[in-house]
């Protein structure tokens, strides 16, 4: 395989999905710390477990990536950041299952703290005062986030859940009534 181990790792979703707002402050703020950004869906299952097994430390927001905590070592620190209000039922049963040590941060921002479950993959996280205690009691950095960041996500938001779905049904309309009108002209 030709893996090498990595000490501190933060498994992303910004190149899974460009559903999720915000979670690139959380990502530079994990890099400027000493953690190797990894994207889990580019990696084999057989190299997440190599990746999961070796490390010391672990952090990622809340998803499938983290069930696969169960292949870490005992000693490996994990840091699951919650990015939907309310328990994580599923991965409540695998780290009591697997003996897991989990730390668990609520990052969700709270404009969106109660999703509805339709749209439970619509998601804005922020660098949260939760996660904010943790670097300080942790020793870490903290990040740089201007003061208009979460006016930024807050747009991204909107457009992404709003804009960019009416644009879409508008589009569709249009092109619809294109071809309505291209077959009357051609039948006329």
């Amino acid at each position: 395989m030709g893996l090498q181990k990595v000490d501190n790792i933060y498994f992303t979703r910004t190149l899974f999905s460009n559903k999720d707002v915000g979670e690139w402050e959380i990502e530079r703020a994990f890099k400027e710390n000493g953690y190797t950004i990894m994207s889990p869906e580019r990696l084999s299952l057989a190299e997440q477990v190599f990746y999961i097994n070796n490390a010391s430390k672990i952090a990622s927001l809340s998803g499938t990536i983290c069930h696969n905590l169960m292949f870490a070592r005992p000693d490996t620190k994990a840091i699951i950041l919650n990015r939907f209000h309310g328990p994580i039922w599923a991965q409540y049963r695998i780290n009591h299952i697997f003996k897991l040590d989990i730390v668990l941060i609520d990052v969700y921002h709270k404009f969106r703290s109660y999703p509805k479950y339709d749209d439970s993959n619509k998601v804005w996280v922020e660098f949260s005062d939760a996660l904010k205690s943790y670097f300080i009691d942790q020793s870490m950095k903290l990040p740089k986030i201007g003061c208009l960041s979460n006016v930024r996500n807050y747009f991204l938001y909107v457009y992404q859940w709003t804009i960019k779905p009416l644009l879409r049904r508008h589009k569709s309309r249009i092109s619809r009534y294109c071809v309505f009108v291209k077959n009357r002209i051609v039948n006329a």
